[in-house]
């Protein structure tokens, strides 16, 4: 490993993070971690930040020398996010579908992504009503891609017109956009081939069950 992005990319390999999860327990933009590993950016902003979320004694990230963790560096930089700045908000195994939907027979927490609590606070969200899936497809493309992690807020569970919702449609759980227009509800896909995905219009009558808005996505480059 002779580069700070081949290093960087090695620690989180090895933690099991995608390049979103990482980039959120930093602080910093997916695309930084992005261009970090492709090694378009060798000097990152919040160095300290992302060795410590991968364990790493900083001078080692960055130049390669020193031991990779020692002892005084594993005291300065935990292995984990301190509780008091992050929120560890559950994952769930259920994958919203970015495209004609995608059937949840078993749903359940497979872990935990941290967020920061100042972070979470500037967004208006409480981290004791959100939770953490993945989006299926590509209907939503470009503003939210198949793979990204999509960040709900469980209490926004009434529709308003123009905003991204998870929510199940005949037992199929899916991310659309929501339109009021002329009494109807229409569930629009963000991706411009409407050949492929056209809006679905929601029979009058018919009540939405809403999961929660979606307030945030990441994704990998």
């Amino acid at each position: 490993m002779t580069t700070i992005g081949e290093r960087v990319r090695a620690l989180r390999i090895e933690k099991n993070l995608s390049q979103a999860e990482l980039a959120t327990a930093a602080g910093v933009s997916t695309s930084t971690i992005g261009n970090l590993e492709a090694g378009i950016r060798t000097q990152p902003r919040r160095l300290n930040a992302i060795a410590a979320v991968l364990g790493a004694n900083p001078l080692w990230l960055e130049t390669g020398r020193g031991d990779q963790l020692s002892g005084a560096a594993a005291a300065v930089f935990p292995r984990s996010p301190a509780e008091s700045e992050y929120a560890l908000i559950p994952q769930y195994s259920t994958r919203g579908a970015c495209g004609t939907g995608y059937m949840n027979d078993h749903v359940e927490v497979s872990g935990g992504l941290a967020f920061k609590r100042e972070w979470l606070t500037r967004l208006g969200l409480d981290e004791n009503n959100a939770c953490v899936i993945y989006a299926d497809g590509d209907s939503m493309s470009n503003n939210i891609n198949d793979g990204d992690v999509v960040l709900l807020d469980t209490r926004q569970q009434q529709a308003r017109d123009g905003q991204v919702y998870a929510l199940l449609k005949d037992g199929e759980t899916v991310i659309k956009r929501i339109q009021r227009q002329f009494g109807m509800v229409l569930l629009h896909s963000d991706n411009p081939d409407k050949v492929r995905y056209p809006s679905i219009t929601v029979p009058p009558g018919v009540d939405l069950e809403i999961i929660g808005r979606v307030v945030w996505r990441g994704g990998g480059m």
